[in-house]
């Protein structure tokens, strides 16, 4: 599936992981930048040319008021879920902000960016799902 948008999507992580997700998502079709400074974002994003912004906890915790003030949404990546999580989790804009559990599931990974760039976030019912399907939380 080739996705057609005038938006880039921001990567904001360690390289390693960084790399393979900017990968996975050109082969879909998105222009992506990486970023693995947080103190870089202003840059990026003050461009005006980023639709969605994909980053983890606690690497992108720094970036959230930005991102928010910006409108611009959020895939967060947890490395793990718990209860503290979870209550900072429900305190941010679930129009903007959707979250997965590593391992990623790339297809439901996928599916979510693809989703969000063409302008759909499904926020009647959010949840945070673990990458083998798991649901970690729903709102």
């Amino acid at each position: 599936m080739s996705i057609t948008t005038n938006k880039k999507i921001l990567i904001v992580d360690e390289a390693g992981f960084s790399r393979i997700c900017s990968a996975i998502l050109e082969k879909e079709g998105h222009a992506t930048s990486v970023i693995t400074d947080v103190h870089q974002v202003d840059a990026n994003i003050n461009q005006g040319e980023i639709g969605l912004v994909i980053t983890s906890l606690p690497y992108g915790a720094l970036i959230f008021d930005q991102l928010k003030e910006k409108r611009i949404p959020v895939i967060i990546l947890f490395d793990h879920m718990n209860r503290d999580l979870m209550s900072a989790f429900e305190l941010l804009e679930k129009s903007l902000f959707q979250c997965m559990v590593k391992p990623l599931d790339y297809d439901k990974f996928r599916r979510m960016v693809n989703e969000t760039m063409r302008g759909y976030v499904n926020t009647s019912n959010i949840r945070m799902e673990s990458g083998d399907g798991r649901v970690a939380g729903q709102f």
